[in-house]
């Protein structure tokens, strides 16, 4: 807080303070003394400012209920009574005059009551205020199309709905002798560095100025090189911006009255970088921040090196555009410095005039100035066509800055450095450009060097000014002063994965569960994974990952992964990858055909044989059990014994021969034919 004289105390009588607020607000006919007495008959006044209170309220809610109310003198318990009488959550207690019409100005209404050394300022504050709107110097084509407002309670509250912390600090000052206005010093308490907060506070305390009425007093109070042509604080109007600053570590200041907000510190990549950069992909986040970092030296040097090249350096030039240059030069009477000064000072003229214009007429005075004044110019032989051609493409280079300060400090620059190049050359350009850089290197912004973090370099903030990294890449904060309490921002391991990189990925010729068999199977079918608690007299369904392409009315090979747990009389034996090794006959298959996944058979199996591969069954197998992949059968097995892993049973079997996976059986099927 700035130093203040001593505060004069409110007087418990209640004729002295009216007497002495009247002396403060003579000649002050907005200013309202309401005079009223209490219910016990206790003299009391209410004053307020006609304009900046809601009236209704006072009339309604606390004239007649004070009019109802007992209040004795000097009683302590009067602020307690009070609250309990009237509906108003803000009710704040003041013991300074000096106090009491600062809250006066900012639209309360002030309750004198006679016998009490205090009195009660109630925020009822209501006055014509300007709705959020979209910025429109900062407009974004995806992002909030919100921004700040005059109304500095309205962007504490904007600031309060996107950081929800009870971290998010807002410290309140009151500068200007005159105007008396609010400044809200804005930081995240464990993300802001200790030492910044500290230095902006001292800065802030130190101001002593009759009145604060825009952003920009303060900026100029405390900023680093006030000489400097660029802008060592960031001005911005969206709250997302300021919100994204805040979570880096850094400040904000907000102050009654205007929409702009202080960012600081800054730097001069910060600058160049827009909000929509970080809600786009990356991909083309990084593109059109390159294309705003040519397009910012196109603004800087484009006509210098022009003028430096015509002037004293032809032979750069190739000889078929030399000659058209110099032929549509040939009626030009200045030469080409005087050529650009004179373009460049017209189209920054045109410019400032269609801000200043209304909206309607504004862009129209712009554009079609530029057209008939370029093509008057060109006419009458005043300018070329070629440097026409130069200052329009700086112009349109300029336009890509996302901040108008920094902007307008580029366009200021120009003009010196085409000055140089006019009469030094290409020498005079470079010399202009080694300046800039050692201003820029020399240059802070509340201590943090201005090219961070390209000098000095950083190299994991590199990153974030070369391209925009993706979100899940951006783990750590800006070191902005070398001691950030908290510079971690997010976990490691947040990179999006496919599914079977999360799960460990999924077999092959796995099937999603629920899928049908794509032949028939009339007499039977097993779901995926399960087996059949029961008997199943004719076969079980299609195997997993590989539906059936034939009909298998008698004998269906169960799928692969759990065997069924009942009897199956005229069962059949799939197998995964060998057949068992026996005589096959090329004739039909009157009980059950085995086909397998990889080989199919080519004979007959004419009561089932069903070698697995994988564990030997635990039991008999009743007239052919084929148990599966993995799982034996327990049943019986009369007419065959159930073969164990790498044995084939001692019967006829179709043979070991190699088939196209999921082809069919090379022989006639009388009773059902099954291929995988």
């Amino acid at each position: 807080m700035n130093a203040k004289a001593s505060l004069q105390p409110i007087s418990p009588m209640l004729a002295d303070n009216k007497k002495t607020l009247s002396g403060i607000y003579t000649k002050c006919n907005d200013v309202i003394f309401r005079d009223l007495r209490i219910g016990n008959g206790t003299d009391a006044f209410v004053l307020f400012i006609d304009g900046l209170v809601n009236v209704e309220v006072l009339d309604q809610h606390i004239i007649r209920a004070l009019q109802r109310e007992t209040v004795s003198m000097g009683d302590l318990n009067a602020r307690e009574k009070l609250e309990s009488t009237l509906s108003i959550s803000n009710l704040l207690t003041v013991d300074a005059v000096e106090d009491a019409c600062w809250h006066v100005g900012n639209g309360c209404i002030l309750l004198f009551i006679d016998g009490l050394s205090v009195c009660f300022a109630m925020g009822l504050a209501k006055w014509e205020k300007r709705a959020i709107e979209e910025p429109t110097a900062e407009a974004v084509v995806r992002g909030p199309r919100e921004g700040f407002t005059e109304t500095l309670s309205v962007n504490r509250a904007m600031l309060r709905r996107k950081i929800k912390t009870p971290a998010l600090k807002m410290v309140p000052y009151r500068l200007g002798r005159q105007t008396d206005t609010e400044v809200n010093l804005t930081y995240i308490e464990g993300t802001a560095s200790e030492s910044l907060v500290l230095e902006a506070n001292q800065r802030i305390s130190g101001i002593d100025i009759d009145g604060i009425l825009e952003s920009g007093y303060v900026e100029g109070l405390i900023e680093d090189s006030p000489f400097s042509p660029f802008p060592q604080m960031q001005v911005t109007e969206r709250p997302d911006v300021v919100s994204a600053a805040l979570l880096e570590g850094r400040i904000a200041i907000l102050v009654d009255g205007t929409p702009f907000v202080l960012i600081a510190p800054t730097t001069l990549f910060s600058m160049l970088q827009s909000p929509e950069d970080y809600y786009q992909r990356f991909y083309v986040g990084s593109l059109i921040r390159w294309l705003r970092y040519l397009f910012f030296v196109i603004t800087l040097v484009l006509p210098s090196l022009y003028v430096a090249i015509l002037t004293y350096h032809q032979e750069m030039v190739p000889t078929s555009l030399l000659l058209s240059i110099a032929k549509s030069r040939e009626d030009i009477p200045f030469p080409a410095l005087v050529e650009a000064l004179l373009m460049e000072v017209s189209f920054e003229a045109l410019r400032e005039a269609g801000v200043r214009l209304p909206k309607q007429v504004g862009a129209a005075v712009s554009i079609v100035g530029a057209l008939v004044i370029g093509q008057a110019a060109t006419s009458a032989g005043l300018v070329s066509a070629p440097m026409v051609m130069v200052v329009a493409i700086t112009g349109i280079a300029s336009f890509m800055m996302p901040q108008y300060s920094a902007g307008i400090a580029i366009r200021m620059l120009r003009f010196p450095i085409m000055i140089l190049s006019g009469v030094l050359g290409l020498l005079g350009l470079m010399l202009g450009i080694i300046f800039i850089v050692v201003h820029l290197c020399s240059l802070r912004s509340f201590g943090v060097p201005y090219l961070q973090p390209l000098a000095p370099m950083k190299g994991f903030e590199m990153k974030d000014v070369l391209m925009r990294p993706p979100i899940w890449m951006q783990r750590r904060r800006p070191s902005l002063t070398g001691n950030a309490p908290n510079p971690v921002r997010q976990v490691q391991g947040l990179k999006p994965k496919p599914p079977q990189d999360r799960t460990g990925g999924t077999s092959q010729g796995s099937e999603p569960q629920g899928s049908s068999p794509q032949g028939n199977a009339p007499q039977g079918n097993a779901p995926q994974g399960s087996a059949p608690q029961g008997n199943a007299p004719q076969g079980e369904g299609p195997q997993q990952g590989l539906a059936p392409q034939g009909n298998a009315p008698q004998g269906n090979a169960p799928q692969q992964g759990f065997a069924p747990q009942g009897n199956a009389p005229q069962g059949e034996g799939p197998q995964q990858g060998l057949a068992p090794q026996g005589n096959a006959s090329q004739g039909n298959a009157p009980q059950g055909n085995a086909p397998q996944q990889g080989f199919a058979p080519q004979g007959n199996a004419p009561q089932g044989e069903g070698p697995q591969q994988g564990l030997a069954p635990q039991g008999n197998a009743s007239q052919g059990n084929a148990p599966q992949q993995g799982n034996a059968a327990q049943g019986q097995a009369p007419q065959g014994g159930g073969p164990q892993q790498g044995l084939a049973p001692q019967g006829n079997a179709p043979q070991q021969g190699n088939a196209p996976q999921g082809g069919e059986s090379q022989g006639n099927a009388s009773q059902g034919t099954e291929t995988t």
